[in-house]
C-alpha cells in the first residue's frame, strides 16, 4: 500500500492564499459575487456587523439587535423607484424627522397626520388631520398675488349692510326683504334692501329686483270658504294671526275635515290668468304649521292633467317659512290655478297638514319669485331697484384711461339677460363698460357706438359669481371665479359719466350684489385671477 505523504506547510499556505485572493480583489470593483443569471443565496450577518458600500464605506446597512439602519455618511440618500410607486409601510407610526431628530411629518397609525414647523422648537403641529377635517395651529396665509395699491371704491354690501353716501338708491314703491334674524321687513320707497337667507340668515347683500306685478288680488288671497272642488272643503279658522312682518294679517286654515277627493282638500287661487299658455309663472307663500307635517303647493291649469312641473311637497318646520314653485304653462292651458293643501292632483301625494297658517301669497310672471310683493292688503306692482353714482362723486374716483372693476353677485334669474354693473357715458352711442349675466358672464366695452372688446368669461351659477375686469387702451382682460384671465387687445376707451348698479337702458338686474370694487389702474392678469377667487 502506497501512502500519500501529508501536505507540506507550504502547500497549506498556498491554499489559504488562494482563498484570500478570491475574497480580496486585486483592485477596487474588479470582482463580482454571483452574476445576473446566477445569484448567490442569503447572507447572514451578526449584530452590529455591517454591509459597507463605497470607497470610503459611505453607505452602511446593519442592525444593532433592536433597530435596523440604512445610513449614508457622506452625501444625500435617495430612495427611488423608476418603474412605479414608492411605498413606506409600518406596523405603527411613520415619522419623517429633520436635523437633531425634530419632527417634520408624523403619520400616526389609525390616527392623525401631523405637519410641523421647526419641530425641535414648536412641538404642536401646525396642521393636523382629524376624523372630520383638519386642525390648524396659527394663521393661514396664502401666497396670492394681490395689488399693492388699495381700491378707491370697495362697497361690501353683504358685510356692511349700508350704502356709501355717494350712492343714490331708487325705487318708487315699497319693497321687502329678510333681516339678519330672519324676520320679514318692509322697505319704504328709495330705501335699499339688504337681504338675508330665509333659513340660515346669511347676509346676501343688496337685493336688486325688476318691476314685478302680483297677479293675485291681495297678498293673502286665502279663500274664506274652501273652493269649488267639492265639499266639505278647508275652513277658515282665523284672520288675525301674527304674520312674518309682525302684523296680524295672516289666516289659518283647518284641513282636518276636508274630503280627500278631487281638490276639495286644497285652498285654491284662481282667476289670475285665463290664458297662461306659453307663460312662466312662479308662486310663493308663507306657511306655518305643525313641525313634520307636509303640505302640497303647486301650479296647475284646467285640463292639463298630470303634466305640471310646478309642484312640490313641503315639510313644515313649526315656524314661518316661505315655499315656492314655478311652472311654464304648455300650449292649450286655458286657466291658471295655484293650489295649496293636503291633496296634489298632479302626483296623488297626500299631505298630512291639519291646521296651517298662510300669508303673503305671490304669483309673478318670472322664473323666480323674488321677495314678497307689498302689500298684503291691495294688489300692487313693485317698481324696479337700482343705485347710481354720478356727477363729481363719479369723476373723483373714475379713471377713463385704465382701471379694474370687480363684482360679486348671486343671480336669481340665470336664464335672463341682466346687468349688475354698468359704467356709462353717452347714452345715444351706448358708450359703456358693462358686466352682463345671461347664459354666461360677459364683459363688454363700447366706444363711439362700436363694440371695442367683448369677453365671455364663464358660465354663471346661482350661488356666487365673481368677475374681475381690467381695461386699458388695447389691453383688456377678464377673470371669472378664479379662472385664468381671458384677454382682448383691440379696445379704445369710452368717456363715461356715471356708475349704475342694477340698471341699464331700461332693463334691471334680478339678484344680490354682495360687493363692488374699483381700482383706478389696470391690475395684472395674475392679480385679476386672485381678485376673482376671493
Amino acid at each position: 500500500m502506497i501512502r500519500r505523504p501529508p501536505r507540506s506547510t507550504l502547500d497549506r499556505s498556498s491554499a489559504a492564499s488562494d482563498v484570500y485572493k478570491r475574497q480580496v480583489p486585486n483592485s477596487p470593483g474588479s470582482y463580482n459575487i454571483g452574476s445576473t443569471s446566477l445569484e448567490i443565496g442569503d447572507i447572514y450577518l451578526g449584530v452590529n456587523k455591517k454591509v459597507f458600500c463605497g470607497l470610503n464605506q459611505e453607505l452602511q446597512l446593519y442592525t444593532d439587535g433592536t433597530n435596523g439602519y440604512l445610513k449614508e455618511t457622506n452625501g444625500d440618500l435617495y430612495l427611488q423607484s423608476t418603474a412605479d410607486d414608492v411605498i413606506i409601510r409600518a406596523a405603527d407610526n411613520i415619522s419623517i424627522q429633520a436635523q437633531g431628530g425634530e419632527y417634520c411629518i408624523n403619520g400616526n397609525g389609525n390616527g392623525s397626520v401631523d405637519l410641523y414647523y421647526d419641530g425641535g422648537t414648536y412641538t404642536t403641529p401646525k396642521l393636523s388631520t382629524t376624523a372630520t377635517g383638519i386642525t390648524v395651529d396659527g394663521e393661514v396665509a396664502a401666497s396670492q398675488d394681490f395689488p399693492v395699491t388699495k381700491p378707491v371704491l370697495d362697497f361690501n354690501f353683504a358685510a356692511e349692510k349700508k350704502l356709501d353716501p355717494r350712492i343714490t338708491f331708487y325705487r318708487t314703491t315699497l319693497g321687502s326683504y329678510i333681516d339678519e334674524i330672519g324676520d320679514y321687513r318692509w322697505a319704504s320707497a328709495n330705501q335699499p334692501k339688504f337681504n338675508h337667507d330665509e333659513v340660515t340668515h346669511e347676509s346676501k347683500g343688496l337685493l336688486i329686483e325688476p318691476a314685478r306685478t302680483n297677479k293675485l288680488t291681495s297678498g293673502n288671497n286665502i279663500p274664506s270658504g274652501g273652493n269649488s272642488g267639492g265639499t266639505p272643503g278647508p275652513s277658515l279658522v282665523a284672520n288675525d294671526v301674527e304674520a312674518p312682518d309682525g302684523s296680524f294679517t295672516a289666516r289659518t286654515i283647518d284641513y282636518s275635515n276636508a274630503s280627500g277627493n278631487m281638490n276639495s282638500a286644497n285652498i285654491e287661487f284662481s282667476g289670475w290668468d285665463s290664458d297662461p299658455s306659453g307663460k312662466t309663472y312662479s308662486a310663493s307663500i308663507w306657511v306655518k304649521g305643525t313641525a313634520g307635517h307636509t303640505i302640497n303647493f303647486y301650479l296647475d291649469a284646467s285640463g292639463q292633467g298630470t303634466s305640471a312641473t310646478g309642484k312640490g311637497n313641503f315639510t313644515l318646520t313649526g315656524k314661518w317659512q316661505r315655499i315656492s314653485v314655478y311652472h311654464t304653462y304648455p300650449s292649450g292651458s286655458n286657466a291658471g290655478y295655484l293650489r295649496c293643501g293636503t291633496r296634489n292632483l298632479q302626483t296623488g301625494v297626500q299631505g298630512t297638514a291639519t291646521v296651517t297658517s298662510f300669508w303673503g301669497t305671490t304669483i309673478v310672471e318670472e322664473s323666480q319669485p323674488g321677495s314678497t310683493i307689498a302689500t298684503p292688503i291691495v294688489p300692487v306692482t313693485t317698481a324696479p331697484d337700482y343705485a347710481l353714482i354720478d356727477g363729481e362723486d363719479f369723476t373723483n374716483f373714475f379713471n377713463e384711461a385704465e382701471g379694474t372693476i370687480i363684482t360679486s353677485t348671486q343671480t336669481l334669474d340665470p336664464a335672463g339677460v341682466r346687468r349688475p354693473a354698468v359704467i356709462e357715458g353717452d347714452v345715444t352711442n351706448n358708450d359703456r363698460h358693462y358686466l352682463q349675466e345671461s347664459s354666461s358672464y360677459q364683459y363688454q366695452i363700447r366706444d363711439g357706438g362700436v363694440t371695442q372688446a367683448q369677453i365671455d368669461a364663464g358660465s354663471i351659477n346661482t350661488t356666487k359669481n365673481i368677475i374681475a375686469a381690467a381695461y386699458k387702451l388695447n389691453d383688456t382682460a377678464v377673470s371669472f371665479n378664479g379662472s385664468d384671465a381671458a384677454t382682448d387687445t383691440s379696445a379704445t376707451m369710452p368717456t363715461c359719466t356715471k356708475l349704475k348698479l342694477g340698471e341699464w337702458s331700461g332693463t334691471f338686474y334680478f339678484g344680490h350684489i354682495s360687493r363692488f370694487t374699483y381700482y383706478p389702474r389696470r391690475v395684472t392678469n395674475s392679480q385679476l385671477k386672485t381678485l376673482s377667487s376671493t
